[in-house]
């Protein structure tokens, strides 16, 4: 391989590349100072008499009530939460004009490899997709 030649080529690269850097740099600053022409940026006058005051900080009147450590949240019911997803799926099916029946439901483990979304689009790519909905 020819060195000299590489680096001509190289430097040669490098120059024409800050030329044309150079060039269109040029070509904004003229084409800014050409948009500007006749333009007079209207002056705001000054309000003189305009003083900065400081923040009044005041404590509030009443003081707050202290928040109880142990508050109760009520756990969801299992069977509530199995109603609205069937209410859900059987909205879902009649706005798509088709039928879907739940035949059945199993609690996961939270130990569990791949989270819901997951598993789906895990399913979702190797099964093709192929006239299926879901």
């Amino acid at each position: 391989m020819d060195w000299n030649m590489a680096l001509s080529t190289v430097a040669t690269g490098i120059a024409v590349v800050f030329i044309i850097l150079i060039l269109l740099i040029g070509m904004l600053f003229l084409m800014s100072k050409l948009a500007t022409i006749g333009y007079k940026p209207t002056i705001m006058p000054v309000n003189k008499s305009f003083t900065l005051q400081k923040p009044v900080y005041t404590k509030p009147a009443v003081k707050p009530e202290p928040v109880p450590e142990n508050i109760d949240v009520p756990e969801p019911d299992d069977l509530e939460i199995i109603a609205v997803i069937t209410a859900a799926v059987s909205a879902f099916s009649a706005a798509n004009g088709k039928q879907a029946r739940i035949v059945g439901i199993k609690k996961r483990d939270k130990q569990t490899r791949r989270s819901a979304w997951g598993g789906a689009g895990v399913s979702e790519s190797m099964s093709g997709m192929k006239g299926r909905v879901w």
